[in-house]
């Protein structure tokens, strides 16, 4: 079927989309504006749907991250003995704010042959919680 320039003018008005998707839309819909409105407000719908899960998804991923960052703990020792114990978070911010306060530490703490460890308890995420039987 001839799908007319007018009909495409006008669903490409009405739907503020390409020309290209205007036509392709008429024609799986046999020239049919209405059907083509409706095929269209039901495909962008579907399109809502999965960026709103996807959104869901990742802030729940993001979230489930930090906590396990917050729960990891970096230990300052000087001569063997524990100086300090902080969340990897709160020293990543300390970090972020003052980098030259944070740089001169760390060239202190070498300076006086002390070291830095990152506690490395593996958790597992959520995604693998729930393959688990």
């Amino acid at each position: 079927m001839e799908i007319s320039l007018e009909l495409i003018d006008q669903l490409k008005a009405r739907a503020n989309i390409s020309y290209r998707r205007a036509k392709e839309l008429l024609e799986e819909t046999g020239g049919d504006l209405i059907k083509a409105l409706i095929n269209l407000e039901e495909s962008s719908t579907d399109t809502a749907r999965e960026f709103f899960e996807k959104k869901q998804y990742l802030l729940s991923r993001a979230l489930w991250a930090a906590g396990q960052l917050h729960q990891k703990k970096v230990r300052v020792k000087l001569r063997e003995k524990t100086v300090a114990e902080i969340p990897v978070t709160a020293g990543a911010l300390a970090a972020a704010f003052f980098p030259k306060l944070a740089a001169l530490g760390v060239i202190a703490l070498l300076a006086a042959h002390g070291s830095m460890e990152v506690n490395a308890k593996m958790i597992s995420s959520p995604a693998e919680e729930q393959d688990t039987p």
